[in-house]
């Protein structure tokens, strides 16, 4: 067993190898180039390999940035959502994927010019805490750091309406109604985003009875005219769509002024 099989021959199928990683193990640049000269390895970017005939995933690339090179980034809002199975129907699948990091957190271009038959998204912002609500999941044999349920929602809600369609997350909140609420409570406190924070308390009123405490919650006084039109709600000072308003909220349309800007 050569070097190289003896470091990664546990990895799964489509593991991809970072190059500052096997160098790391004690497979230098020159070494690197050898193993793929001799078709041990294959090179699908810069910097990044793959065992010989094997096929790389979407997946295995998050793994190696997450798990090797300890990029800060995660798979965030809808994508995590739909990964987390917290969604009212069972037809939802990962078209593309939407990835939150640290504001100084660059990918790399292998990563993102790659065809890995998904549309890639990606923001960087710091209106949360890095490390707080995420979680680690094992999907197609690799592990990913996602958001969680919570954490995912208010993503979806910094993004609008550049995001998921509104109507589909207050579905998905709805199977959140029980979370625990200092759960609830530590990600709104710490959020920096009034936009999100008003979005979701504003759904998260209409399908809970738990109380959050807002006085130490960013809100900001200014109108957030997120739908263009839309119907303005006047507690949060925000609009949302006609169509989901007439479905699914309870706010009394009569009292709800239509900005029509």
């Amino acid at each position: 067993m050569n070097k190289l099989e003896h470091i990664t021959h546990k990895l799964p199928y489509g593991s991809i190898f970072l190059s500052s990683w096997l160098k790391q193990k004690g497979i230098s640049h020159s070494l690197q180039q050898r193993y793929v000269s001799s078709k041990k390895l294959q090179k699908i970017g810069h910097g990044a390999f793959v065992r010989i005939n094997e096929e790389p995933s979407i997946w295995a690339a998050i793994n190696a940035l997450q798990s090797q090179a300890k990029l800060v980034f995660h798979i965030a809002a809808h994508s995590a959502i739909i990964l987390l199975g917290k969604t009212t129907t069972a037809h939802f699948k990962v078209h593309d994927l939407c990835f939150f990091g640290a504001r100084a957190t660059i990918l790399p271009k292998w990563f993102l010019n790659h065809d890995w038959g998904v549309h890639l998204n990606y923001k960087t912002t710091n209106f949360l805490p890095k490390n707080m609500g995420l979680e680690t999941i094992l999907f197609k044999n690799f592990k990913l750091k996602i958001s969680s349920h919570i954490r995912g929602i208010l993503e979806i809600f910094y993004s609008a309406p550049n995001c998921w369609d509104l109507e589909n997350c207050f579905h998905s909140l709805e199977l959140a109604r029980n979370t625990n609420s200092k759960i609830l409570q530590s990600l709104l406190e710490h959020s920096d985003s009034a936009k999100a924070n008003r979005l979701f308390l504003l759904f998260y009123e209409n399908i809970s009875t738990n109380k959050i405490n807002t006085d130490r919650i960013k809100l900001g006084k200014a109108v957030y005219r997120v739908y263009k039109p839309g119907v303005y709600e006047p507690k949060y000072k925000l609009t949302i769509p006609f169509e989901l308003a007439e479905k699914d909220f309870n706010t009394g349309l009569s009292k709800i002024k239509t900005l029509n800007v």
